[in-house]
């Protein structure tokens, strides 16, 4: 052992001191990570539902204030329509229902690719959904259901669009930690 000035001395870590450490940290962190991944997940997930929900409400709102059909939808490439929801969705000004974005100034809202999880659409054999001028999504009813990217049905939501074009998430009304569809169903992530 050295002597420093002051009468203060220096002694370094034993092995077995570092040892102990290191097995502490290793115990904490095996039980903080998956409850951080959790939280991520669920982040993930709320930022989803409410960019999706707001892109509705808005959708909505814009059909009746400005008395013109709005459609909703995921887009490919060109601009048009499709069924696959993992493409970034847009709700758009559609006047002459053409289910394509025609240019730019249409455009009301566009969200991007999700992180975390992805969108699957189930509105029976249409590629939208579309708002009139009274905010009736009349026939262009359906749902979209949001799985986290590791398919686990207990993170899963859905957002169910009625008639009236309003958009309510889904419920796990039989408490088995599994949302249920519009038909009572649990969801399943494809």
């Amino acid at each position: 052992m050295k002597n420093y000035p002051h009468g203060t001395c220096s002694r370094g870590f034993t092995l077995i001191e570092l040892l102990i450490v290191i097995t502490i940290f290793v115990i904490v962190s095996g039980q903080v990570l998956p409850s951080l991944g959790n939280l991520v997940d669920e982040a993930h997930k709320k930022s989803a539902v409410n960019d999706l929900v707001g892109a509705i409400n808005l959708a909505r709102s814009t059909a009746v204030a400005e008395s013109v059909t709005v459609t909703l939808c995921p887009i490919d490439d060109t601009g048009q329509c499709t069924k696959d929801w993992r493409n970034p969705v847009t709700a758009f000004r559609d006047p002459l229902k053409a289910r394509k974005v025609t240019d730019s100034t249409s455009v009301i809202r566009h969200l991007q690719s999700l992180s975390g999880g992805t969108w699957h659409g189930k509105t029976a054999n249409r590629r939208y959904f579309s708002f009139n001028a009274t905010g009736f999504a009349k026939h262009a009813i359906g749902s979209v259901l949001w799985c986290p990217n590791d398919k686990n049905a207990t993170k899963a939501t859905q957002v169910i669009i009625n008639m009236g074009g309003r958009a309510r998430l889904a419920t796990d009304s039989n408490e088995d930690g599994i949302v249920e569809d519009a038909s009572g169903s649990p969801v399943l992530c494809p």
